[in-house]
């Protein structure tokens, strides 16, 4: 009776280990039996240097989504805020080992979304997601990408500070990065994925200041930068 107890036991511990064995991060969260998506080959893409860049690796960040909160002012001071559809929700600073299938970004670290996942506050780390300009911005652009949501259409729609409307720019998500960018004088906001796709991550976001929308371009201005 003991030792089909002890059997009984071995072979159960055999199971819970091979189990935990293949629970593997995917799309920044963890679960039983899935496999980390194949890396796909990736060629640089040549940009246009920008007045400001944001690559999110200045911090150090978790691999999972339950292990932080969604990304909020943490850059204010470099001039531009960030928030998702509702207070808590949005996109979330993660790391390489969350697994997202997909090559391009500069490593460790980008912004990611999982509509299926939590954030250890309880909340969505989900789109759309919203850039705010305290200054002005001529032109926004980033890098993104999705291994399960390859396929999907990720929109960036630019707007100025009366909610007009002043460009927009979509594409086809795919396991390799690709740059989105909108460019128009005065933009004050931006918003990634109104129609957003569950999973995709961004990474590289640059923008270039532009004049603030009160000022006006007049002859006196113009004869002066001649002086």
């Amino acid at each position: 009776m003991k030792q089909s107890y002890f059997r009984f036991i071995m072979v159960l511990t055999m199971i819970l280990m091979g189990n935990l064995a293949v629970a593997t991060m995917v799309d920044g969260t963890a679960g039983m039996g899935n496999e980390a998506p194949p890396t796909p080959e990736f060629l640089p893409i040549v940009r246009v240097p920008f007045g400001q860049l944001i690559d999110f690796d200045d911090m150090i960040a978790p691999g999972a989504f339950d292990e932080t909160i969604a990304l909020t002012d943490e850059y204010l001071g470099m001039g531009l805020a960030f928030s998702g559809p509702l207070p808590g929700d949005g996109g979330g600073v993660l790391n390489e080992d969350g697994n997202f299938g997909v090559s391009g970004f500069s490593a460790p670290n980008f912004l990611a979304f999982n509509c299926h996942a939590s954030f250890m506050d309880g909340h969505t780390p989900e789109g759309p997601e919203r850039l705010d300009f305290p200054v002005q911005v001529t032109v926004v652009s980033a890098l993104v990408g999705s291994g399960s949501g390859a396929g999907f259409n990720l929109t960036l729609h630019a707007y100025d500070d009366s909610g007009n409307l002043v460009d927009s720019n979509s594409l086809i998500l795919t396991n390799v990065m690709q740059e989105l960018s909108v460019e128009s004088f005065g933009i004050s906001y931006v918003v990634f994925g109104q129609d957003s796709p569950c999973v995709w991550i961004l990474d590289d976001l640059g923008f270039d200041l532009g004049p603030v929308a009160n000022e006006r371009v007049t002859w006196s201005g113009v004869k002066s930068l001649y002086r």
